[in-house]
């Protein structure tokens, strides 16, 4: 009798043990997951810290304007003051503001459609080299005298920048594209004898 309440005994303890390995296991994994589930949402968070967007700081800029009048006779200039961000050229923004067309009522649109501009970049030399879409052919060519107030309005306009003396008009990235009855093969300057004096 007494070797069998030991055996009994015995058993149970194993039992005991057993089942506190299992909660000990149990228990571990549980503190196991938890720090897994820490590291991962930490490493979640890194690329959104490494990715955030990135801020620029604004400046204001007085921009010079040229738009045909209402009889396509000249170009007037019109002052617009913009804010910029630094991290946009601002031959970009004289081109963008060009596409919004004039805010005096006496004034006409010179240039037709939007997002048409694939580069703008200045040299040391003060060339400005643009590259427009094939769009802006389309869009903005059709007559000799709409082909002459575009152009004149574009090169005008980005030669009232300080780094501005000349521009060169790109299209697709061909430097010899046709424009119309105009061939974009050369250096432009600025067109004096346009604007109204």
């Amino acid at each position: 009798m007494r070797k069998y309440s030991f055996f009994v005994s015995a058993v149970i303890s194993v039992l005991l043990l057993c089942m506190l390995n299992s909660c000990n296991e149990k228990m571990t994994d549980i503190e196991n997951s938890h720090e897994l589930t820490d590291e991962t949402e930490q490493q979640t968070d890194l690329p959104e810290n490494q990715d955030a967007p990135e801020t620029f700081e604004e400046y204001d800029a007085e921009l010079t304007l040229y738009f045909p009048d209402s009889e396509a006779m000249y170009l007037h200039p019109e002052t617009r003051n913009v804010t910029v961000k630094e991290n946009i050229p601002l031959e970009q923004v004289v081109l963008d503001e060009l596409f919004k067309g004039p805010s005096d009522e006496k004034l006409a649109p010179s240039l037709d459609g939007e997002n048409l501009v694939i580069s703008v970049s200045t040299d040391e030399e003060g060339l400005c080299i643009v590259d427009f879409t094939g769009d802006f052919v389309v869009l903005n060519s059709g007559g000799t005298t709409r082909e002459v107030f575009a152009i004149g309005s574009i090169v005008n306009s980005l030669c009232e920048l300080e780094n501005v003396n000349s521009v060169k008009i790109n299209i697709e990235g061909k430097t010899d594209a046709e424009f119309g009855h105009s061939l974009l093969d050369a250096v432009i300057l600025p067109r004096l004898d346009l604007v109204k004096e």
